[in-house]
């Protein structure tokens, strides 16, 4: 667990630096309770990323292994590819941009997760309550 606000940074920092080297990742973002500027003592580090070839079965545990180490904490990976629209909407809403190798796709990428979104509220009823 990441106690302070500088180690907070100091993992954020380290989280940074590996991703970058990733030539895997596009996209990452920190979101949740460290983005809304809310985390606690216990608190671990929500990360999203959206990847060229995204990791299955046993490669999301050592994606998750190798981030924690990195960040010397408990990290709660999303991965982006395969997320629902809603989950993609609550990362984008409250984000903290970590990596964005490239801007076209990130413009694209939030455009279709906007696009996506309304059609989950349309869709779901979301909002909606009788």
């Amino acid at each position: 667990m990441v106690e302070t606000t500088e180690a907070y940074i100091n993992s954020i920092s380290r989280l940074r630096n590996l991703l970058d080297n990733d030539g895997n990742v596009l996209l990452a973002f920190i979101f949740g309770s460290l983005a809304a500027n809310r985390q606690r003592n216990d608190s671990d580090i929500d990360i999203a990323i959206f990847y060229k070839n995204p990791p299955s079965g046993f490669e999301i545990l050592y994606e998750i292994d190798k981030l924690s180490k990195s960040a010397g904490t408990d990290i709660h990976l999303v991965i982006l590819n395969n997320a629902s629209p809603l989950l993609k909407h609550q990362v984008m809403k409250n984000k903290i941009n970590l990596i964005v190798k490239d801007e076209i796709l990130f413009r694209k990428f939030r455009e279709n997760i906007m696009s996506q979104y309304e059609e989950y509220k349309y869709i779901s009823g979301l909002g909606k309550y009788e």
